[in-house]
């Protein structure tokens, strides 16, 4: 009994995540196609593309590893990254 609940949660893990992943990806290569391409002319591009802007973004915006902070909670992205030129 036990066990099933965890493969349900598991599959539904995976299933809410590529579902997330196709929805912000195709809202990406929407807003990018409809926007940017008629605004400033740069080429449409695919659902492929729109992915690896949303890996980028996370990369350089959003960070991996949360760091713990003793006043403000976990710090990522923007947040870390002002705090590390703060303290230099």
């Amino acid at each position: 009994m036990k066990a099933d609940f965890w493969v349900r949660r598991i599959v539904m893990f995976i299933l809410i995540g590529a579902v997330a992943v196709l929805v912000f990806g195709g809202a990406v290569m929407l807003l990018w196609n409809n926007i940017l391409a008629q605004v400033t002319n740069v080429h449409p591009i695919t659902f492929l593309q729109a992915l690896g802007i949303l890996v980028l973004s996370k990369i350089l915006f959003g960070g991996f590893i949360p760091v713990k902070d003793i006043n403000e909670g976990y710090l990522t992205g923007p947040a870390l990254f002002f705090r590390k030129i703060k303290s230099n």
